[in-house]
Formats: C-alpha cells, structure tokens, sequence
C-alpha cells in the first residue's frame, strides 16, 4: 500500500473529530443523516467493505436512509469513525516494507506450429460444407502460402508477399480461416 497523503490524512482526522462532537452532542436525526451521507459518499470507494456491521445497507443500492432511525445512525457513525481511524493508520503501518520475496516470471514467446501443409489440404477436402470451387480456391493459396514459407527471403519479405492472401483470406468462412492462419504461423 502507498502512504497517504498529509492532506487526506487530516481530512480523515477532521471527520473523526465531527463524529465525536455530532455524537457527544446528540444532535437531530436530520443531522445525523446529512453527516452520515456525507461520509458515506467520501469513504466508500475507499474503504474496502465499508458497508460491514452497519444498519440500513442494502446490497447495490447503499444506504436506504428511509428505514434507518437515530439509533441506527448513531451505531453506524460509531462504526465509520472505527474504521476511517484504522484504515488511517493501516496505510501508512506499511510504507517502507520490502518484499520479502522476489518473483521471477521467464516468458517464452516461442510458438511452434506442427502443422503440415498436406494435412490442411486434406482438412478442406473432407470439409463438406464448402463447395468444390471453395476448396480449389482455398488448396491453390496453399500452395502460394508454401511456396513463400519455403522460399529465402527474409521474414519482412514473406509477409509482404502475403499480403494479399490475407487480404483474400478476410472474406472467407471460419473453417477456411482457421486453416489457412494456423499455416501462416509457419513464417520464423
């Protein structure tokens, strides 16, 4: 957790302090409540589970302040003054902690594609769902994807040769798609 800053932290200490006088001095319940809203709406993002042990909350919704009595609200002030002192001082309990341990990720980019021309084009001739002229179209890119992969040119190269059977490729059925792209993988 990060320090708070000086200003926040004296913001918490002012609204302690009119919790205490609101509550020493037993005001209205109208008093209650407006102070009541008012902390509500300044502290629960900030708070995690703010809305614990306290009367009147209603799960996606907030407080329901119609069905809360000064009692309620009295309880309910007690219980934020609790909380904002704890969490002033937990923020800051923790600031010049190091880590007791350090956590080394390796990620491997490394992506191996075991895919065979010869068995895409055996997937697209079993694919019943495509018509014969799809399947020619789509067996003859292969064999314009295979011959680039398998030429010398540079990696750059190879993709702007492709280009175009991607381009041709951005119209066709997934089933197409899906075969087609895994044998792009194949450029390295």
């Amino acid at each position: 957790m990060n320090k708070i800053p000086l200003e926040f932290l004296q913001i918490i200490e002012n609204d302690t302090d009119r919790i205490s006088l609101l509550i020493d001095n037993s005001t209205s319940e109208e008093g209650l409540t407006g102070l009541h809203m008012e902390l509500d709406g300044k502290y629960q993002a900030c708070i995690k589970n703010w809305d614990n042990s306290m009367y009147g909350w209603v799960p996606n919704f907030g407080f329901s302040y119609e069905y809360m009595d000064g009692a309620s609200l009295l309880h309910n002030l007690k219980m934020m003054q609790a909380k904002l002192t704890a969490y002033k001082f937990q923020v800051n309990a923790v600031t010049n902690r190091i880590p007791q341990n350090t956590v080394n990720v390796n990620v491997d980019n490394k992506i191996e594609v075991n895919i065979s021309f010869e068995s895409v084009r055996s997937r697209l001739e079993a694919d019943t769902s495509l018509s014969e002229e799809q399947t020619i179209e789509a067996k003859q890119k292969i064999d314009e994807i295979e011959a680039v992969i398998k030429s010398d040119d540079s990696k750059k190269n190879k993709w702007k040769k492709l280009k175009p059977v991607l381009l041709w490729l951005a119209d066709k059925s997934v089933d197409i798609g899906t075969a087609v792209l895994s044998l792009l993988l194949k450029i390295q």
